[in-house]
Order: structure tokens, then C-alpha cells, then sequence
């Protein structure tokens, strides 16, 4: 027989194919036997059918068992997080270019590396302009 674990908001988090009966499961989970192909790890169980998310609406995008939804867990404060890894990745990249041997123009590279470090100035993390580094 098969058997599918389901958590409190119905998410499917375990299969278990047993011919001894039914598995033991802690007190918040249900336990529901189905057929060989019903349901998989991460549907959710509407009370009728097993329901598979679709529709990702960008790869930030998390699906919330709870709701039946799809949200975007980032915070403006973990965004500036990741807009600072961001740039300081770009800022090392660049090092090189404020070195005395280097063939790139270094006042060029100079306004560029600036424009990075005032990346933080703007006002939306979500929506931002990044500089566009020199060609030379």
C-alpha cells in the first residue's frame, strides 16, 4: 500500500510504500493512503485532489503551503544584503584597474568604482540602476 504523509497545511512531505499497514506519523501530520501515482513530494492536498504549483512567478518566489500562494520572502534589508555582495564582488573584480601598471584609464574605472560604492544611496533595493562599467 501507499501512503502519503501531508503536514498541518496539507503539503505533501513524505511517501511511504509499506505491505505491513500504515507508518506511524507525529500528531500534527495526516496520513492518507493512495493510489501508485497520486500525489508527490511538495503537492498540497486541497481536501479532494493533489494539487501540483505551477506558475513560479520569478525564481525569488517561494509557495506558501499555508495559503495556496505564491510570495516573495526577500525584506528591502535582505535585498541590500545581497545588492552589497553584489557590489563589493564588482569592486574586487576591479582592483586591478587603480594599480600604476594598469592599461585601463584609471579615472574612467575610478568614477565607475565610486558609482558602485553610492549604489546604496538609491532608494528602492528591489529597483535599482547599476553602473555600467567603462570600456577601456
Amino acid at each position: 500500500m501507499r501512503y502519503l504523509v501531508l503536514d498541518k497545511d496539507g503539503r505533501v512531505i513524505r511517501e511511504y510504500i509499506s505491505a505491513s499497514g500504515p507508518p506511524s506519523i507525529a500528531e500534527e501530520q495526516t496520513l492518507l493512503e493512495c493510489e501508485f501515482g497520486a500525489g508527490r513530494l511538495d503537492d498540497y492536498y486541497d481536501g479532494s485532489i493533489y494539487v501540483t504549483p505551477h506558475g513560479k512567478p520569478s525564481t525569488n518566489h517561494v509557495f506558501d503551503y499555508s495559503t495556496k500562494k505564491w510570495v516573495d520572502p526577500r525584506t528591502p534589508q535582505t535585498e541590500w544584503d545581497e545588492v552589497r555582495k553584489k557590489r563589493d564582488a564588482l569592486l574586487r573584480d576591479t582592483d586591478f584597474t587603480q594599480l600604476s601598471d594598469s592599461p585601463k584609464n584609471k579615472q574612467n574605472w575610478a568614477a565607475y568604482r565610486q558609482a558602485l560604492r553610492d549604489i546604496t544611496k538609491q532608494a528602492d533595493p528591489f529597483n535599482l540602476t547599476w553602473p555600467t562599467p567603462p570600456s577601456n
